[in-house]
């Protein structure tokens, strides 16, 4: 076991523990990784692929979230919210499902299972 300190004051113990546990399901998992001007919670790379994890929690005001999803357009190849199942129709109206994505963290887990298994990498399942 380890610990982690949150050092946000202003992030939830939710959003910390999540983007955490998604951290931990491959060794090339950044998190708060900065790219460009902005930071995404959760990034995988794996050669020429990187997809973009946003956990989402209903905090983030509409401009905000309009900015975010540019600029994911132009950074990943692919990029997901997670967000809670009470909170999916909600995101999923911002989503394409082909390129952007929202998902429950379960199901988020396990398509990212599903794209290391694809690429051929390892999972770490903790």
């Amino acid at each position: 076991g380890f610990y982690i300190l949150k050092n946000n004051p202003r992030e939830s113990n939710y959003h910390f523990c999540i983007k955490h546990l998604f951290a931990e399901l491959h060794k090339n998992m950044r998190v708060e990784e900065q790219v460009g001007e902005r930071r995404v919670d959760v990034a995988l790379y794996l050669n020429d692929f990187k997809l973009g994890i946003e956990i989402e929690t209903g905090g983030n005001r509409k401009e905000y979230l309009a900015a975010k999803i540019t600029w994911l357009d132009k950074e990943f190849q692919q990029w997901i919210f997670v967000c809670p199942k009470k909170l999916e129709g909600t995101y999923d109206k911002l989503v394409d499902n082909k390129k952007s994505l929202c998902m429950t963290p379960k199901r988020a887990k396990e398509f990212i299972q599903e794209v290391l298994i694809n690429l051929n990498e390892p999972i770490t399942d903790r």
